[in-house]
């Protein structure tokens, strides 16, 4: 009993040697764990910091061509030419107004009887925007009447009688539009158009609303444009 005690006293400092040898290794590969985690984070960080600093850089050039892209529009806008430069009643390089607004107020005007502000207005719709889907048959047909009744735009009027016959062959104001480009070459002097458009009614439309208003006054026509 006395040497099993005796033993297990020479033996107890070397096994708490073990013990301690063993803890220090297991604190030393902890620390060096730590070490290598903590530099991976460092690591970590510093791509991250790279990252945020790319996807600003990203952002700021984005915003510039953005800015950029806004000032080269506006500065188109602005030095758009009013399709009425002496007389500007649209304003459309101060207003930049939408197609909608701009359709609004050429009818309004035109059943006004505002015709000079009415020809502007639709005149800018046609110019700003050629081929939206607001543009049509009916938009033509205001901007060439109130063009012709503005007494200043004869050349708009005729155009936009000319795109009707042109382009809307089966529109409703097909025909009307063919008189009033008549009426636009009288103005201009060519009476041999004028009477040859009236000839074309007499002997094509003569069961329409048109032939009616001209047939009243056909004899004088005859006498004075054949």
């Amino acid at each position: 009993m006395k040497i099993k005690n005796y033993l297990f006293i020479l033996t107890l400092p070397i096994l708490q040697s073990c013990g301690v040898h063993k803890g220090a290794q297991e604190f030393a590969n902890m620390r060096n764990t730590s070490l290598l985690l903590a530099k991976e984070n460092r690591i970590l960080r510093k791509e991250l910091t790279s990252l945020k600093f790319q996807v600003n850089e990203l952002k700021n050039k984005n915003e510039f061509l953005t800015l950029s892209n806004e000032n080269k529009l506006n500065r188109s806008i602005a030095s758009v030419i009013p399709v009425s430069p002496d007389n500007d009643l649209v304003e459309f390089h101060v207003y930049r107004w939408s197609p909608q607004q701009l359709i609004s107020s050429g009818r309004k005007a035109f059943s006004n009887g505002e015709f000079e502000k009415s020809a502007q207005y639709l005149k800018t719709l046609v110019f700003q925007f050629p081929r939206h889907q607001l543009i049509t048959d009916e938009v033509f047909y205001k901007l060439g009447i109130s063009s012709f009744e503005s007494g200043q735009h004869v050349d708009w009027a005729q155009e936009s009688f000319e795109k009707i016959i042109g382009t809307y062959p089966h529109s409703n104001y097909f025909r009307s539009a063919k008189l009033w480009r008549a009426l636009i070459s009288l103005k201009k002097g060519n009476k041999k158009s004028f009477f040859l458009t009236v000839e074309e009614f007499r002997k094509k439309y003569r069961n329409t609303e048109e032939w009616k208003l001209i047939s009243r006054h056909y004899d004088t026509i005859y006498k004075n444009y054949r």
